[in-house]
């Protein structure tokens, strides 16, 4: 797993980030080894060519354990966020009773399993220990946030004693270290809803994904074909949500450039991710992220 890790990050720099200065890759770390992982993030954490340092969210331990801390400390000392990416393989089933029988089942269960990242991260501590810390949920969805930020504050008024190396509430913790991408969209049938979440959890929280290339693909379907599907109302609000921050500096104004940083963001645009990162044909202009 060491090898591979060290392979990609390698093949991200040399055949995407540096041909194409848009791109920024994701330094990946084996992460239950955490001492390799803190050995990959010194060796590539000073190369301007990263902007993250790449996680996934089913582990073997729930990732505010104390035994995967070396690798935000790492992180945070190269002043690099940490991206909890959906997926992973830690040996156990992501329900509470077993494992599921059905492919949406398990679709369904990334959001649960995002939720038990989030929760390990404030409950045990990792942002007291690394206050300038930030950790990105990416491909997760965001619209389970303010109801799970509502109950670990109702269960830290209650059980506050039995953590006493909290200083502040959970949802505090939350708005203050976590940001989400906008793929996968919430589509309530009442639009209303959706804004209702979206300023619960802060604009300037959500980092635009475009899923890139899954609907780029979608959007070559010809304009004929019955089966195109159509915007949905979420595109439509995302795209005028952003519209004033594409608009402007991005170093400035963006939310990703609040996460990667100015000098990560200093082009019209920036695309960070991991086999998702969109390196455009000569036919797109538009300015975008990944």
């Amino acid at each position: 797993m060491v090898a591979l890790t060290r392979g990609i990050n390698r093949w991200q720099r040399d055949v995407m980030a540096i041909p194409e200065p848009r791109l920024k890759a994701s330094i990946v770390v084996p992460f239950e080894d955490a001492a390799a992982s803190v050995a990959e993030i010194e060796a590539l954490g000073p190369d301007k060519h990263y902007a993250q340092v790449f996680l996934l969210t089913r582990s073997q331990e729930p990732l505010g354990n104390p035994r995967y801390c070396p690798i935000y400390a790492a992180a945070e000392r190269y002043g690099l966020p940490v991206a909890f990416h959906v997926f992973g393989a830690g040996g156990h089933p992501y329900t509470g009773t077993g494992w599921p029988s059905h492919y949406i089942e398990e679709g369904a269960g990334h959001s649960t399993s995002c939720q038990t990242v989030v929760t390990s991260l404030v409950i045990e501590g990792v942002f007291e220990r690394f206050p300038k810390l930030k950790a990105v949920i990416v491909e997760g969805g965001f619209g389970w946030l303010p109801a799970l930020s509502w109950r670990l504050d109702k269960l830290y008024e209650r059980m506050r004693s039995e953590v006493p190396h909290l200083k502040r509430k959970p949802s505090e913790y939350i708005r203050d270290h976590i940001y989400l991408s906008t793929q996968p969209m919430v589509e309530p049938d009442d639009r209303r809803h959706l804004n209702d979440v979206i300023d619960w959890i802060g604009a300037d929280r959500l980092v635009f994904a475009s899923d890139y290339p899954v609907v780029r693909l979608l959007m070559r379907l010809p304009s004929s074909a019955s089966s195109a599907p159509a915007p949905s109302f979420a595109t439509s609000t995302m795209q005028t949500f952003f519209s004033s921050e594409l608009s402007q500096s991005p170093a400035s104004s963006s939310s990703a450039a609040s996460v990667f940083g100015p000098s990560a963001c200093n082009a019209a645009s920036v695309r960070v991710g991991f086999f998702g990162m969109c390196k455009c044909d000569r036919d797109c202009d538009a300015p975008h992220s990944v």
